[in-house]
C-alpha cells in the first residue's frame, strides 16, 4: 500500500483507519468484536509508525540534521507511555468508562 499511495498517504490513510478502529472500540462490549478492532488498530497503527519514520528520515536527510528522527520517535513512545499512565486513573473509579477513554 506504502508503494501505490506513497510515505505521506499511507500515513494519512493510516490515521485514519486507526482513529476510526479506535473509536470503534468504543462501541462494543462484545470480546471478539474489541479483539477485531484492537486488530485492525494494531495493523493500521503499524502502518503509520512506519511511514512516519520513513517521512522523518527523508526530512532529517533533506535537513542533514537528526532533529525530524529526535522528535518522531521519542515522541510517539513518550505518547504510548502517557496515555499508559494518565488514563487508568482517571477512569479507575468508573470501570464502566473505559471505552470511551480509549
Amino acid at each position: 500500500m506504502a508503494h501505490r499511495l506513497g510515505a505521506e498517504g499511507s500515513f494519512r490513510l493510516g490515521m485514519v483507519l486507526t482513529a476510526a478502529a479506535l473509536a470503534a472500540t468504543a462501541f462494543t462490549s462484545s470480546y471478539g468484536l474489541l479483539m477485531l478492532t484492537r486488530a485492525a488498530a494494531r495493523v493500521t497503527g503499524a502502518l503509520v509508525f512506519i511511514t512516519g519514520g520513513t517521512i522523518a528520515s527523508h526530512a532529517a536527510a533533506s535537513a542533514r540534521s537528526a532533529v525530524p528522527l529526535t522528535i518522531y520517535f521519542p515522541g510517539a513512545g513518550l505518547g504510548i507511555a502517557l496515555s499508559g499512565t494518565v488514563i487508568p486513573p482517571l477512569v479507575s473509579h468508573h470501570p464502566g468508562r473505559w471505552p470511551i477513554a480509549w
